[in-house]
């Protein structure tokens, strides 16, 4: 597509491009589990370096969003899809066949991480570039397609590493984000919006007006001069010329033409103090305070913002990496991983969905921050009985059979019962964050500002997530199980969420620019501003007004060279000759 209206029919042709790019993206994430154990059969090692590797993807994913802005806007989105497409290909083919652990790490975490990072955010930038009423449900509807990528590639990757095994199954993966083009193929070129305010033309530079004025700038000196001194030649005519019309005027008419302009420049001073008394406070200096509230605010919830979300996606990835290894841990049968993550999924897919569009009513607008706020730390308590499920997984006894095949018994079912709905809250809570992530930076910094503030986001929380990921693959190799690591996954996704209830005392501290309006709204200008922001010499001459006064009361005019207390009656007698 080479141009996309905003809130327009083909802008819809982005969000499909974004499904597409999400159901591989988030496939591969919800997956990394799965061929993480199935590679740490390959190599015979611990957990923490293949935690460290799905950490670098996602590090690397962010922290080169700001890169791939910078380098989307000079060239294009559609380029940089292309290369993220070939990129991870690639990168899966060099995993697929590296003889060590170590070749492994860089090929995933490095490779697939870099070429992921192109296509990740430059979705989520255009598609919240392209909507602003729409924007919810065209962002839900892009990030569906993780849920749609995790109902479906568990099952898919476990079928290939069970057929082709572990290295089998990565070339096939690979073959398979050659799909990424299609999302390449329906980037827009120019995204237009028809109710933006329209640029004056006199601001608009183009290149012959810049060519000019270097042009001009580049005149010598002697030039100049040489106008200067005609400019001053002509002034000196101009004065003669006026000085002659002077002499030549009566002394009657000389007084007239003086009480007139006199009269003149008095009403137009009325009018002028008559409109200041209703001027707005926005429309005065007083801007600039209320542009510093602003400037405050935005930037007092930008690190809210950017605070909460580390914490809450490094909780977030942790579980979604744990939670299949785990129920390993606990003895459930790969067909029943596969079953949980597909359930999970399924959550996924209905919040991100229904949410999106529910947070685009009218209703909603300004309390989807505290939605998100009370998603994490529902996520969180989640977590925590993620983790207590290995209680139940010790109270059943395995029954075997005459042959020694194992027999589910009634506890294994209550376990795998809970498996399910843990999961299933996992897959709502984990939906309903990504659905509101881009809404409420969009709420809380603008739309002008969503993409610069996205991309710093992303780079700091890639600076956080691969350490964060890291800790738990060790505390896991440390403790030999993940509950502890579920558990600190709890904690940490509680802070995420308690963080996010600081936008409150933000709002409090820097209140915005309405607020500041409605406050001063009706009042004088007077008593917005001090008096000496209206120069009375700019309006009138100095001849007629010095100045205003202080009081804002009255306004009171000085050093006037001809009264005007009295009439004109009282200036000429019974006989037309004029007083004095």
């Amino acid at each position: 597509m080479s141009t996309v209206y905003v809130d327009r029919g083909m802008a819809w042709c982005t969000v499909v491009g974004g499904f597409v790019a999400n159901v591989l993206l988030g496939g591969l994430g919800k997956s990394y589990s799965l061929v993480m154990e199935a590679f740490q059969e390959v190599f015979e090692c611990g957990s923490a370096y293949l935690f460290l590797a799905g950490g670098l993807i996602y590090t690397l994913m962010y922290c080169l969003s700001l890169v791939n802005h910078l380098i989307s806007k000079r060239y294009g989105s559609r380029p940089v899809v292309m290369v993220g497409a070939f990129g991870s290909c690639i990168s899966l083919l060099i995993a697929s066949c590296s003889p060590n652990l170590a070749l492994w790490v860089v090929a995933v975490g490095f490779g697939i991480g870099a070429s992921l990072s192109c296509i990740y955010f430059t979705v989520f930038a255009v598609v919240g570039c392209c909507f602003k009423r729409y924007l919810g449900l065209a962002n839900g509807i892009s990030v569906a397609g993780v849920s749609v990528g995790q109902m479906v590639f568990p099952s898919l990757i476990t079928t290939l590493n069970t057929t082709y095994g572990a290295r089998g199954g990565g070339v096939i993966m690979a073959a398979i984000c050659l799909h990424l083009l299609i999302t390449a193929a329906l980037m827009p070129r120019h995204i237009i919006d028809p109710d933006a305010p329209v640029v004056p033309a006199e601001k608009v530079e183009t290149g012959k007006s810049k060519r000019k004025s270097c042009k001009s700038q580049s005149k010598s000196n002697e030039d100049k001069q040489l106008i200067a001194s005609e400019d001053l030649l002509n002034v000196d005519k101009q004065s003669t010329a006026i000085d002659s019309d002077k002499k030549l005027q009566s002394p009657v008419d000389e007084f007239f033409s003086k009480l007139d302009n006199q009269r003149d420049v008095v009403h137009s001073v009325n009018a002028i103090i008559h409109s200041s008394s209703t001027l707005s406070l926005s429309r005065v200096s007083v801007l600039s305070l209320s542009t510093r509230h602003v400037k405050y605010l935005t930037r007092g919830l930008l690190i809210v913002y950017i605070v909460g979300k580390t914490f809450g996606d490094v909780g977030d990835v942790s579980v979604s990496f744990i939670a299949p290894v785990f129920g390993t841990e606990l003895a459930l049968s790969p067909t029943i991983i596969n079953r949980a993550i597909a359930v999970a999924g399924v959550g996924d897919l209905i919040t991100r969905v229904g949410v999106g569009w529910l947070t685009d009513r009218p209703a909603c607008v300004g309390r989807r921050g505290l939605l998100l706020a009370v998603t994490w730390i529902i996520e969180g308590l989640n977590a925590f009985a993620f983790a207590e499920l290995n209680r139940l997984y010790g109270k059943y006894a395995i029954i075997t059979d005459v042959n020694g095949n194992v027999v589910d018994s009634n506890g294994k079912s209550l376990l795998i019962a809970f498996y399910f709905i843990c999961s299933a809250i996992h897959g709502i809570c984990s939906g309903t964050a990504m659905t509101q992530m881009v809404v409420v930076l969009c709420d809380w910094v603008g739309s002008s500002q969503l993409a610069q503030s996205l991309a710093v986001t992303m780079v700091i929380l890639g600076l956080v997530i691969s350490p964060g990921q890291f800790l738990m693959g060790f505390v896991a190799d440390y403790t030999g199980t993940f509950v502890w690591s579920l558990r600190i996954c709890g904690v940490i996704l509680l802070c995420g969420g308690f963080t996010l209830f600081l936008e409150f005392p933000v709002r409090r501290l820097y209140p915005s620019a309405n607020n500041h309006h409605d406050n001063n709204k009706g009042k004088s200008i007077e008593q917005c501003i001090p008096v000496k922001d209206i120069e009375a010499q700019d309006i009138i001459c100095d001849n007629v007004v010095n100045g205003l006064t202080n009081g804002g009361k009255c306004h009171s005019f000085i050093n006037s060279t001809i009264p005007i207390d009295n009439n004109i009656s009282p200036l000429i007698n019974t006989n037309g000759q004029i007083t004095n």
